[in-house]
This record gives C-alpha cells, structure tokens and sequence, in this order.
C-alpha cells in the first residue's frame, strides 16, 4: 500500500523527533545568544547517531504509518462488508429455508429423546435434594427448639 496519506504519515514521522529536539533545546536557551549554536548542536548529534539507529528509526516509522493506513482502510472497509451481507441476508435465507418443513424444523430444534431422559433424571434428583435440605432444617429447628 503506497498512497499520499502512508507517505505523509512518514514525513511528519522522520521530522518529529529532530523537531522535538530542536524546540526542546530553544526553551532551554530562551533569552540567551546561544540559539544558533543549540540548533547546530541538535543537528551535529543526529548526524552522529549510528547506521543502525537510523535505520530502526525508519522502520519504526514506516511500521506505526502503515499500521495508521492499514487501520484507517480497515474501518472502511468493515461497515460496507456488513452492508452487503445485511443486504442478501433474507435472500439467501428465504432460499435457504425455502424447502424445510414443519417436520424438519421439529427435528432441528427438538432435543434428542437421549437428552431428554438425561434432563429429566438430573431434574429428579435435584428436586430430590431440595427436599432432602428442607426436612434437614425442619428436623434442626424441631431439634434445637426443644
């Protein structure tokens, strides 16, 4: 993806962090006659950093603006896919469904007769317990207000 907004994202990029320098270095030299000298001392540094420095810097540069393109793209993108979908969504449904019975719709929704009993059992035996805690305290209470 090469577009005018991942090249500008680059541009302010590159300049930010010498710009920062520089407007850093002027506040702390603010009212003296050294300003000229600051801003060539900013420069000298940098010209004195390192290849590898250099480098990691641009790619840090070209990752974070990609990264922003990328974003921006994916935001775009997302709503106009949900639109389509939304759009042939009770099309495709209606054909989908266009040939399912009363009788399927029972089977696909209904639990299998396994399941059931399983169901029922737990139901039992939680009822069971209820019951079983109940007489509990009614025995404790009948115990403890003699």
């Amino acid at each position: 993806t090469q577009d005018h907004y991942l090249f500008e994202n680059i541009s302010k990029l590159r300049s930010q962090r010498l710009m920062d320098e520089v407007m850093d270095a002027l506040r702390a030299t603010k009212g003296t006659d050294k300003e000229e000298e600051t801003i060539r001392n900013v420069f000298e540094r940098n010209q004195k950093r390192s290849v590898d420095d250099h480098m990691a810097e641009e790619m840090e540069n070209a990752l974070t603006s990609y990264g922003k393109v990328s974003f921006k793209r994916f935001i775009d993108t997302v709503p106009m896919i949900c639109i389509e979908i939304m759009q042939k969504f009770t099309e495709k449904m209606n054909d989908a469904l266009f040939d399912v019975t009363d009788a399927d719709l029972d089977r696909l929704v209904s639990a299998p007769q396994s399941t059931l009993e399983i169901m029922g059992k737990l139901t039992r035996e939680v009822e069971i317990t209820k019951w079983y805690q109940c007489n509990q305290r009614d025995g404790l209470r009948r115990l403890l207000s003699v």
